[in-house]
């Protein structure tokens, strides 16, 4: 049985896909359908994004061109017979999942990933991540004089969770942290994805999910924000501006 995982921002190589789209007919026509899907929503060419060798993963305006790779690559595995048992998505990679699921069209998920991406960009401060080697019950307590600068972003294993916030509040929790013999690694990034410092954004977010159609999955699809079966909210555009 397989399961297709798909990862969140910082979890891509450069010219990831393009030596599929040389060799493979069937890729690259996905790919530029997809490609074509997002145009009316982004200005600038995400195909050069994709394979420019130079390009910043690590800034949020990559994020469409993310995402249209994981889509394409979605429709090429089944295109040539890999069905997957069943779908998840980590952050930005939940978006397609719950495209390959049937809860939102390519056209509407592209929609929303675009203006996530410029609403970021344009609304939210700047702000750090950083990985800490510890189970979440035992990070949480270091947290609660940073309320609201700080907030853990994912719990990625039993022992591994992310903080998201300022860069004042993470440049004083990582000492308490490595006191405490917890390893850390701070994240290459621009926002501080998943914490308060992304409210700016809700609203005009809320918005555009709003104007977009969804279905209940057809697809077996586990939640990332519940870690279950997808519930019936991810066709709702509350279960999206959670997830943001």
């Amino acid at each position: 049985a397989v399961a297709l995982l798909f990862a969140g921002q910082g979890g891509v190589q450069c010219g990831a896909g393009r030596a599929l789209a040389q060799h493979s007919p069937i890729f690259r026509t996905l790919l530029d359908e997809t490609l074509a899907a997002a145009g009316p929503f982004w200005p600038d060419e995400l195909r050069r994004v994709l394979w420019d060798d130079d390009a910043a993963w690590h800034r949020v305006e990559v994020q469409p061109a993310l995402v249209v790779l994981q889509i394409a690559l979605g429709r090429y595995w089944r295109a040539v017979g890999l069905e997957p048992r069943l779908l998840m998505g980590h952050s930005l990679g939940e978006y397609a999942a719950a495209c390959l699921a049937g809860v939102l069209t390519v056209e509407d998920t592209l929609r929303l990933v675009c203006a996530r991406a410029q609403l970021l960009r344009d609304r939210c401060a700047p702000g750090r991540m950083l990985a800490v080697l510890a189970p979440a019950a035992d990070v949480r307590p270091l947290l609660e004089p940073w309320a609201g600068q700080v907030a853990i972003a994912a719990i990625n294993g039993p022992r591994h969770t992310v903080l998201s916030g300022t860069a004042a509040a993470l440049a004083a929790l990582e000492p308490q942290c490595t006191a405490r013999q917890w390893r850390c690694r701070a994240l290459e990034t621009t926002h501080a994805f998943h914490s308060p410092l992304v409210e700016p954004a809700l609203d005009a977010f809320r918005q555009v999910a709003e104007q977009v159609a969804y279905q209940r999955p057809q697809w077996p699809y586990v939640s990332s924000l519940t870690g279950t079966w997808a519930p019936d909210e991810v066709a709702s555009a509350d279960y999206w501006c959670r997830h943001l």
